[in-house]
């Protein structure tokens, strides 16, 4: 896995920190989706819809300049030396699924846990350290991944097995397994990047042509019938 390159938005200031230092600090706390640790995605643009995020929390959600987020920004990529064993699959292995959710059974049944599900808005970050933290499977385990899935369900009427984007994200619980950190030239993706950014909320059918298509589809079977 050492040869892939995994993607990893921040500002330029903690880029540059990071470089000089040669080492990612992660971050901690029940909200982050997937625990303590360091996030990395495997696609690029999903760095730099990060770098969006974090943009337009600071300075108004409807705010978008490619220019300033060019400038107070930045995208670093670095390579994995991990072996397969030590990588906990939530999303691809059944086995690391089902101890996760057996762990939460038995986290909610717990009072003393309670406060922490409160304060989170989803759980999985508050199992995932209680299992590499508490239940010390960060002894077996150095990363953990997960895809989550965007944009589910706007395909209208359609049934369609695949109705969602997959985003994948990376999470280093063992920051010894991290190599070759350096800055990625994203800039003169950023348009590219941006089409694709587009599309994760896209709706394929507008509300007016599913309702037209409904009114089609009724008159029509009242005609049959």
């Amino acid at each position: 896995m050492s040869k892939t390159n995994y993607y990893h938005g921040t500002s330029i200031e903690l880029s540059k920190k990071i470089i000089i230092e040669n080492r990612f600090k992660p971050s901690k706390g029940d909200r982050h989706w997937l625990g303590d640790g360091v996030y990395f995605y495997e696609e690029e643009f999903y760095a730099y819809n990060w770098l969006i995020y974090e943009y337009k929390k600071k300075f108004g959600k409807k705010l978008y300049d490619k220019n300033k987020i060019n400038k107070d920004y930045n995208i670093l990529s670095a390579n994995f030396n991990i072996s397969k064993e030590r990588i906990f699959k939530l999303s691809e292995k059944a086995e690391h699924k089902i101890l996760f959710d057996i762990t939460m059974e038995e986290t909610i049944k717990k009072s003393k846990y309670s406060k922490r599900f409160d304060q989170v808005t989803f759980p999985e970050g508050v199992i995932l350290n209680i299992m590499f933290k508490e239940m010390r499977y960060n002894s077996n385990f150095d990363l953990i991944v997960a895809i989550f899935t965007r944009r589910k369900s706007n395909y209208g009427n359609a049934v369609l097995r695949l109705n969602y984007i997959p985003e994948k994200q990376l999470c280093v619980v063992n920051n010894n397994i991290i190599e070759n950190i350096k800055e990625f030239d994203f800039k003169n993706k950023v348009s590219q990047y941006m089409r694709l950014i587009n599309r994760l909320d896209y709706k394929y059918f507008k509300k007016s042509e599913v309702n037209s298509s409904n009114t089609y589809n009724s008159k029509r079977n009242k005609n049959i019938y």
